[in-house]
């Protein structure tokens, strides 16, 4: 069975989350119509067309149109030509309706010289904030891609990461919406960037807190719920991976101390034979000798003394072979 994708699966959440004011829904289609839509003319006039590879998006525009105008508008479906396989959807709005939604979107405005186009999105369409926050969910649906990195744990995963980045971004042929889009995200406290694409304009978030906020923004929970326990299991495995660098770490430092230890008391025997030593520091070289890679602890439950006890006769054994080094030249390479 394919795994679903993560932008699959945070989009499955943000449709469900449908706008119930009309003010929300407005703003919705207000997004709709920046992200989808072009206006087309012919010797009758000009109409509104939507066009998306996404069936379900186009069917909730349609859902939104028909709340809002009381008519039945359809959508037709067409296979895609060139690399693109599958199909292509266009939803064609009547020519006497064109021009109302386009003003009650704001995106044509009545003057004194007749209709303009407004080419930024007006103000009024996102006064308030459940607005703005259905704008944004209207345009990563139509827009939208995001990616977060795998789970560490569990193989029984059923979502597809892309790699192993965070991100979220919005593909948008105009820069002015673009622009647009970073304002709003701005007024929630989340910092959003642009960059330019193969001719389009990108909005994008790369840290999982802004990713995770825009996401709670989106009525996307399970989403957000996914993003946290990811980060949590990262974390987690960071602070496992440095105990263990550090636990390498001691260890590489026990076995050069131990060996450093034989290396000396293997001296002290060669020059002047163990006898000459203490009995205390003789006793501790022989045990070395016999168990050269034992820890610490091992000498004190063998010798009924501390580390630091152990430690300091250690020292007085290096001392002595070092004094023998410096009488008999580098003994270690004779």
């Amino acid at each position: 069975m394919a795994k679903l994708s993560f932008t699959a699966f945070a989009k499955q959440q943000i449709a469900a989350a449908f706008p119930q004011k009309d003010c929300c829904r407005k703003a919705w289609l207000a997004a709709a119509v920046k992200a989808t839509a072009s206006i087309k003319v012919d010797k009758s006039g000009y109409c509104l067309v939507f066009e998306s590879e996404d069936l379900n998006y186009l069917r909730m525009v349609v859902d939104v149109v028909k709340y809002f105008y009381r008519t039945d508008v359809e959508i037709a479906a067409a296979k895609n030509k060139g690399i693109k396989k599958g199909y292509g959807y266009t939803l064609r709005i009547q020519k006497g309706l064109t021009s109302r939604l386009l003003e009650d979107c704001s995106v044509f405005k009545n003057t004194e010289d007749g209709y303009i186009i407004n080419e930024a999105v007006d103000a009024s369409v996102i006064r308030g904030e459940c607005c703005r926050r259905n704008f944004l969910k209207s345009l990563f649906l139509a827009t939208g891609n995001a990616n977060v990195p795998s789970k560490i744990m569990g193989s029984e995963e059923k979502l597809q990461s892309g790699g192993t980045g965070y991100y979220l971004e919005f593909l948008l042929s105009d820069e002015l919406l673009a622009s647009f889009t970073i304002n709003i995200f701005a007024t929630f406290g989340i910092t959003a960037r642009m960059s330019e694409r193969a001719g389009k304009f990108v909005v994008y978030l790369k840290d999982s807190e802004n990713i995770s906020k825009a996401f709670a923004l989106m009525d996307a929970a399970e989403t957000v719920l996914y993003i946290e326990e990811i980060i949590v299991e990262r974390i987690f495995n960071n602070n496992l991976n440095r105990q263990n660098n550090c636990k390498t770490a001691n260890t590489d430092k026990i076995v050069t101390a131990a060996a450093n230890q034989v290396v000396a008391i293997n001296r002290i025997q060669e020059r002047q034979g163990l006898d000459s030593l203490p009995d205390k520091l003789k006793e501790l070289a022989c045990l070395r000798l016999q168990n050269p890679m034992a820890s610490l602890d091992f000498f004190t439950e063998r010798l009924g003394i501390s580390k630091s006890g152990i430690n300091h006769r250690f020292r007085k054994i290096m001392a002595i072979a070092s004094q023998e080094e410096g009488a008999d030249g580098d003994l270690t390479n004779e």
